[in-house]
């Protein structure tokens, strides 16, 4: 019975588009960079006598395609991962630098829920997503950046640092939580965790 409340409860909150806002990367004109984050998010859920339990990791990879001076492509995908489920997300959105500090971000997400030994609850489907990143140079290497991301429900708030060791690659750290709200009578879900990442510029 638990574990069927678990699964009800997980599929609730993937169909609200947990996710994430690729990494703030310095790049010149038609460039781009491919990159990697892992992360040991808790979660919780307030507003109710529901439960859940943490994943047992996050993943994702992402490429970032500098098309021209203000325009960014970016293409990610990442995996909640619990013992008996896999959470993944499929998103593609443009990046548009409004001025130097801030870009709007406007594309599609499409996404997945694979259930072990429960194949009959796997489902997919696919949402538009929104959102605003403020960038900033904190110094000749570093650079300080806050992603709001928006899909349906679902509301992601990433603040990190990305540092720039060498002309090809570079670290990231951030904070990341995830907002989705399940209704009154559920409450909110919430994800949030420190992430660790390495980026490769090409």
């Amino acid at each position: 019975m638990k574990k069927t409340i678990f699964l009800s409860l997980i599929g609730l909150i993937f169909t609200a588009n947990v996710g994430f806002a690729a990494p703030a990367v310095n790049l010149d004109e038609e460039q781009a960079a491919i990159g990697f984050t892992y992360s040991q998010p808790s979660a919780s859920i307030s507003g109710s006598s529901w439960t859940t339990s943490d994943p047992d990791y996050s993943a994702s990879g992402f490429i970032v395609d500098r098309l021209d001076r203000n325009l960014s492509i970016v293409g990610e995908r990442q995996e909640d991962h619990w013992s008996n489920l896999s959470l993944n997300t499929n998103d593609v959105y443009g990046k548009f630098d409004v001025t130097k500090n801030i870009k709007v971000m406007a594309g599609y997400r499409w996404w997945s829920q694979d259930y072990d030994g429960y194949s009959s609850d796997d489902s997919s489907d696919g949402k538009f997503l929104y959102g605003v990143a403020f960038e900033s140079r904190l110094g000749r290497n570093l650079t300080g950046y806050v992603n709001l991301k928006k899909a349906d429900s679902d509301t992601n708030i990433d603040v990190g640092v990305t540092y720039d060791m060498n002309e090809n690659l570079a670290l990231n750290l951030s904070h990341r939580t995830y907002k989705v709200d399940l209704g009154s009578s559920m409450g909110e879900y919430k994800l949030k965790g420190l992430s660790m990442g390495l980026i490769c510029k090409l």
